[in-house]
């Protein structure tokens, strides 16, 4: 599974297309929040301890380019 967090789901449906038709929207749980608050949550819950294999951080679009 995989979670994806981001405060502009917009971004989230420009992608859905694409994830429907690769078979795989079951697979996305999309959280539209800050990830801190989320990330913090899930930390707090305990229910995702020691099933997450990657963590990616795509957090500092500013700086793409450089």
């Amino acid at each position: 599974m995989v979670i994806a967090i981001d405060p502009d789901k917009e971004a989230y449906q420009t992608g859905l297309p694409f994830i429907r038709k690769a078979g795989v929207e079951h697979k996305i749980n999309f959280i539209s929040s800050e990830a801190i608050t989320v990330l913090n949550d899930l930390i707090a819950d305990g229910k995702e301890e020691g099933i997450v294999d990657f963590a990616f951080v795509d957090a500092d679009k500013e700086n793409y380019l450089n």
